[in-house]
């Protein structure tokens, strides 16, 4: 097989692997809000997706993704509600870059925690501007974010390095 047949391959399973993972991006927080709203809050389970495309696909697999997925869950059933959806579109763009950035640099896990941190501390930057709140909200949202959100941020640290290990030994990608 000659270079440009691998190329155009690779870009079709890319292209692929990215459309699964944006339906299911897209489907996943509605098993988790059928137990409940607070459950997408607690789980995060769009993150998942983003995190797992910037650490299989690269930065810009995973930069699309993370602004596309919010956006366009949130036009086709409402959640999340659209001013929410904007802040998660820079939330989840910015981690899926961080991802695809570290992917080959640091272990997956600190991968992940880098890209956590970065990308919660913006949303909660940006849901205080976008939302006019006063700037001491700032911290009630970190908490929210980051302790209501740990049972999905622990989730995400075990399922989605599982997850890049099983896809790679099974050959989905080489990263």
């Amino acid at each position: 097989m000659n270079n440009s047949t691998t190329q155009k391959n690779s870009l079709a399973r890319n292209l692929t692997s990215a459309g699964l993972l944006l339906a299911i991006g897209l489907i996943l927080p509605h098993f988790f809000t059928a137990f409940g709203r607070e459950m997408g809050t607690i789980f995060s389970p769009m993150d998942l997706t983003v995190l797992l495309a910037g650490l299989i696909l690269g930065w810009r697999y995973g930069l699309v993704l993370g602004i596309i997925t919010p956006i366009i869950s949130s036009f086709l059933t409402g959640m999340p509600p659209l001013p929410i959806a904007v802040t998660m579109m820079f939330q989840l763009g910015v981690m899926g870059l961080i991802t695809g950035l570290l992917r080959n640099k640091v272990n997956r896990l600190l991968n992940l925690i880098i890209a956590e941190i970065i990308g919660n501390f913006l949303y909660a930057i940006l849901f205080v501007i976008f939302m006019g709140l006063p700037t001491h909200k700032f911290y009630h949202l970190l908490f929210v974010v980051f302790v209501i959100g740990l049972p999905g941020i622990i989730l995400q640290w075990i399922i989605v390095p599982y997850l890049s290990r099983v896809l790679k030994k099974a050959g989905i990608y080489n990263g």
